[in-house]
């Protein structure tokens, strides 16, 4: 995941073992001397333009809270960062646990967020507010000022697990969240816990892997998953109008994972089969 904001400098958080944290400079990378001889001294190697690699990724440090590097760590599930304050980035895990870090020092608040694993997190608009979902089946909100106490927004039907959560950065009152295994994104309102104000359901009911909200409009979020299909849905007018579909792409693989440009908001980007595909809305 990029950072929100660009500073000086392009950074990139993954999540695997442990939170690390990337930047991607400009130029090809650095090579030792025996490279670069070997390099010259190959007859088969003919200057090309596409030879020429424009950045590089370089590691930078890894959040592991000093532990050993043998030492038994939880996986990292998932990570998002603080759209407002891009040296806030948060991680869950399957330890049931929620760390909030501070990239530029390295320190960490940590909490026990859910009863069981922790899948996603997700960063509301502004600085302070952050929803997770887990195997307990629950959507919680946090509030780092009062980071010891939360509000359960919605449990799932017999407490079957959320997979994941996105927040609309538009209108802070409008989530998202879908099951593991589930055919239905479930549309909340923090005005209305407890209960659903929409449902999204696919013509075909095969299991959702991503959805993500519009970057421009307050009532359009796009879902995906095994079915091949992208789904552009309108939610003016919930509770009261049902949720329509406006706009799909059938593709001939799932598509695992979506995207949509936040600065070329007329593209979306999708990985389905072997390939990264953009759409154009």
């Amino acid at each position: 995941m990029f950072a929100p904001q660009k500073t000086m400098t392009d950074l990139i958080i993954t999540t695997a073992d442990y939170l690390r944290l990337w930047e991607v400079k400009e130029g090809p990378p650095e090579r030792n001397t025996d490279e670069r001889h070997r390099e010259n001294d190959d007859p088969r190697k003919v200057p090309s333009k596409k030879d020429h690699i424009d950045s590089h990724v370089v590691f930078k440090t890894v959040f592991d809270s000093g532990k050993q590097q043998n030492e038994f760590c939880f996986p990292v599930t998932s990570c998002d960062w603080n759209s407002d304050d891009p040296n806030i980035v948060g991680c869950c895990s399957v330890d049931t646990t929620v760390t909030i870090w501070d990239i530029e020092s390295g320190k960490n608040t940590r909490l026990i967020a859910h009863d069981k694993d922790v899948y996603d997190i997700a960063f509301a608009k502004g600085t302070h507010t952050f929803a997770s979902c887990g195997a307990d089946g629950s959507v919680r909100i946090f509030d780092l000022r009062e980071i010891e106490h939360c509000t359960i927004l919605y449990e799932s039907h017999s407490l079957s697990p959320l997979l994941r959560v996105a927040w609309d950065k538009l209108d802070q009152t409008y989530l998202s969240t879908f099951g593991v295994e589930g055919t239905e994104v479930i549309v909340l309102d923090t005005r209305f816990p407890a209960v659903p104000v929409g449902v999204l359901r696919n013509v075909r009911p095969q299991p959702i892997n991503s959805v993500c909200w519009a970057p421009n409009s307050v009532t359009n979020l796009c879902s995906a998953g095994e079915d091949g299909t992208a789904y552009i849905w309108d939610i003016n007018g919930l509770p009261n109008v049902a949720p329509k579909c406006i706009m799909n792409y059938k593709g001939e693989h799932p598509i695992n994972n979506i995207s949509w440009s936040s600065q070329h908001e007329q593209w979306i980007a999708i990985t389905t089969g072997k390939e990264a595909q953009l759409l154009h809305v």
